[in-house]
């Protein structure tokens, strides 16, 4: 664990009043600079001879030596070399005494500043993200303290391009915000030399008005107008030309069904609108596009809640996001301002699994400062259904009705003949069935799209059928057709089927004489039918889980 600044603080300021209070010749001497703390080696001579640290390395803290947590090192032929982030991400470069405790007992050590201060300080363009050491000044190389947030990392060489030092973001926030308290070293010829970093304000924009429009490195110059003139500075009062190219969204996007979210961060209020409207509420495996318009002195973040990934069912659906067309044109007011370069920030972002996926975009200047409040759009990611199976009641209609046959005699008549019973208006079956949804990504759990016209195919089984003599048969009939779904728990189904039917053998008719039984037969008929359906919410996440099965 890396200590903290405080005890930085303390270990500094012991350890000079410890080498205040001990024998200067009780400890060797060795001279340091930030460039040795980079490259994790000193040189402290041949005094110490070889050190192996064992237990830990320590500072002498009021002549008391306390532990630095996280050191191990180890002197030989003259280096000292090993781990201690205390040591090599050193935030305040200066003299210290330390104890090197080792199997054969401690030794001391002071490392003192091998470097002198340079005839006058840095600069850090805000704009550039850079240091730019004083103009004339040449340099062989020059190293920097690097920042993860506040917290110091490591001392890092680098080289200098026309005198200028590029910074990493979390470094360069942190140089901001120690506002001169920032130091980078640079070595010439054989000499380190410490540079103060001031940072300089970028220069006050000419309150002037410009009709330029040509595309500048970063962005695209753009005029603006404002309905303020006390107070040109003033965002939230600007009117901005919106350049053609600049639209949102886009003429062609990376993904087809994309949720497109536009925001405006032109002003320090930032406004968004969002594409298809209404997408709150959304499905599974649909991308997201975000795109920010907002001035080159801002910096934008942009961030997606909730799980990344895919979501089955995964049925894609057509692209439903259109172009605006053109936007831009003439500003109102006859005041003008000239405004920094216009951008655009874009990020694509993956498709969340269903839950809550909150969208937050904020804006920041140069220096890592936030600007106004953060936008937060919510989303929430449903869940859907590849289809849902049913459980129902079928009445049959038609040829798919059975009928029953029997053998009679006439009255004054001694031969018996065939005669049918007179047939059910309809039979009922116990049904169950699937309808696969046909909705854009699968059927929402809210509901179908188009409701109340939620129209789906329908296949279904006649498990169980009630004979004439009262019992039960199985599996005597196929159903499909197209259902209608009134409530996701409730269904209505017409459908043709192939029914397996009792009928008389192939060669006899009714009325024919007959001697002994009469022949009959099976036979498979069609029909039509209704179907009751029922749907438990148990039965759509079966469907759910069998998609996988039906893709």
């Amino acid at each position: 664990m890396r200590p903290p600044r405080s005890l930085w603080c303390a270990l500094l300021t012991c350890a000079a009043a410890a080498a205040a209070a001990a024998p200067a010749s009780a400890r060797a001497e060795a001279p340091f600079t930030p460039f040795d703390l980079a490259a994790k080696t000193l040189q402290v001579g041949d005094d110490l001879g070889d050190v192996e640290i064992v237990a830990s390395q320590v500072a002498l803290i009021a002549g008391a030596p306390q532990v630095i947590p996280g050191c191990a090192l180890t002197v030989s032929g003259g280096a000292l070399t090993g781990e201690c982030p205390f040591l090599w991400a050193m935030e305040n470069p200066a003299a210290v005494d330390l104890q090197l405790v080792g199997p054969d007992g401690a030794e001391a050590l002071r490392l003192v500043p091998g470097w002198r201060n340079g005839p006058g300080p840095a600069k850090l363009d805000t704009t550039a993200r850079e240091v730019v050491l004083p103009p004339g000044f040449s340099a062989d190389g020059v190293t920097y303290l690097s920042y993860s947030g506040a917290t110091p990392v490591a001392w890092r060489d680098a080289e200098l391009v026309a005198g200028r030092l590029q910074l990493d973001d979390a470094t360069f926030r942190q140089a901001v915000a120690l506002a001169g308290r920032y130091t980078v070293f640079a070595r010439q010829d054989e000499r380190v030399i410490a540079f103060q970093v001031l940072p300089v304000a970028p220069p006050p924009p000419n309150h002037t008005a410009t009709t330029a429009a040509a595309v500048s490195s970063g962005g695209k110059t753009v005029e603006v107008a404002t309905s303020d003139p006390s107070d040109p500075d003033n965002r939230g009062k600007w009117t901005v030309t919106v350049p053609q190219d600049f639209a949102c969204p886009p003429p062609k996007l990376p993904h087809e069904d994309m949720i497109v979210v536009c925001v405006d961060a032109t002003s320090d209020t930032l406004r968004y609108r969002m594409l298809p409207e209404g997408t709150r509420l959304t499905k599974p495996n649909r991308y997201f596009y975000i795109q920010v318009l907002h001035f080159v002195d801002r910096r934008v973040d942009v961030s997606l809640g909730g799980q990344i990934g895919t979501y089955v069912p995964g049925n894609r659906g057509e692209l439903r996001v259109r172009s605006t067309g053109a936007r831009g044109g003439g500003v109102g007011g006859a005041q003008g301002v000239t405004a920094p370069d216009l951008t655009l920030s874009t990020q694509t972002l993956a498709p969340r699994q269903p839950g809550y996926a909150p969208l937050t975009v904020k804006l920041s200047n140069l220096a890592g400062e936030e600007v106004g409040s953060p936008l937060l759009v919510e989303f929430w990611i449903d869940e859907t259904y590849s289809g849902a199976f049913r459980m129902g009641v079928a009445g049959v209609f038609l040829g798919g009705v059975d009928q029953t046959y029997s053998k009679v005699t006439a009255p004054n008549s001694s031969q018996a003949e065939i005669a049918a019973s007179s047939k059910n208006p309809v039979d009922v079956d116990l049904v169950v069935g699937y309808a696969p949804y046909l909705d854009a990504g699968g059927r929402s759990a809210a509901g179908c799209d188009s409701a109340p016209f939620c129209f789906s195919p329908y296949f279904g089984l006649g498990l169980v059928s009630a004979s004439s003599d009262g019992t039960a048969q199985f599996f005597k009939s196929v159903h499909l057709g197209v259902e209608w779904e009134l409530t996701p728990s409730f269904s209505i189904a017409v459908t043709g089927n192939l029914r397996r039917v009792e009928r008389l053998a192939a060669g006899y008719h009714v009325g024919q004489p007959i001697d002994g039984a009469v022949p009959t037969e099976d036979r498979y008929v069609f029909g039509l039918g209704v179907v009751i359906n029922l749907s438990p919410s148990f039965l759509k996440i079966g469907a759910a889980g069998s998609a996988a099965l039906l893709q």
